[in-house]
């Protein structure tokens, strides 16, 4: 079972989810960050994904979730 608001792209992508209290608490949070840009790249070689996305229509590649959303469409929240 999935909830609707995880349908669409949580099917087709790896996400990576960062929680925080507000906007400036996540972008000003260095360590988690860092952390972030580890895991993707790690993911990104392990499972030969290109960092780029050069190529939008594609989706092959590194994307946020807006831009994946165009593609397979996504929450209703």
């Amino acid at each position: 079972d999935m909830a609707q608001a995880a349908s669409g792209t949580n099917q087709n992508c790896i996400q990576i989810e960062i929680v925080g209290k507000n906007n400036e608490d996540l972008m000003n949070n260095d360590i988690q960050t860092e952390k972030v840009v580890s895991i993707v790249k790690e993911i990104s070689r392990k499972y030969n994904i290109p960092l780029s996305n050069e190529k939008v229509e594609s989706l092959n590649g590194v994307y946020s979730h807006t831009q994946a959303k165009k593609k397979w469409g996504g929450s209703i929240a």
